[in-house]
């Protein structure tokens, strides 16, 4: 159990090391801030996500611990090089909103589109795809 909560205070140190002198000066940060979480830009990042959760198991006796690296890269592509299995079969097209507002510490953001299929001589059902995903994100202070 001692060798287990070392592991985790090292890992969690090498984290805390990391965000320290992997930041870029305290000038930039409300810019970067606000770069990273516009979901629409093209900033590569590395989210690191840590959650402690006690009172898990069978008997609501034990605890777990929680790492998830979450790397985000983002593309742009003309479509062509998507395996076979993922599509609709059918050429699709319709209209894509998003809308941003950015005040002081806040950000507010909604992405709307919808396709429909128009043209394809595929036996597949028809398309009629909605998506809708809102964010809402705030920026404390010194961080």
């Amino acid at each position: 159990m001692v060798l287990a909560n070392n592991k985790y205070r090292y890992i969690m140190s090498v984290l805390i090391i990391l965000m320290i002198f992997g930041r870029n000066s305290w000038a930039e940060e409300d810019s970067l801030a606000k770069k990273y979480q516009n979901s629409l830009g093209s900033l590569i990042s590395v989210n690191f996500e840590y959650n402690y959760l006690e009172d898990v198991g069978p008997d609501d006796n034990g605890t777990d611990h929680v790492f998830n690296l979450k790397p985000v890269y983002p593309v742009e592509g003309d479509g062509s090089n998507w395996p076979d299995h993922l599509g609709s079969d059918k050429c699709s097209l319709g209209p894509t909103a998003a809308v941003i507002a950015m005040p002081g510490k806040w950000l507010f953001a909604a992405l709307t589109h919808n396709a429909w299929d128009i043209a394809s001589d595929s036996d597949e059902p028809d398309v009629n795809q909605f998506m809708f995903q809102y964010f809402i994100n705030y920026n404390f202070d010194n961080g």
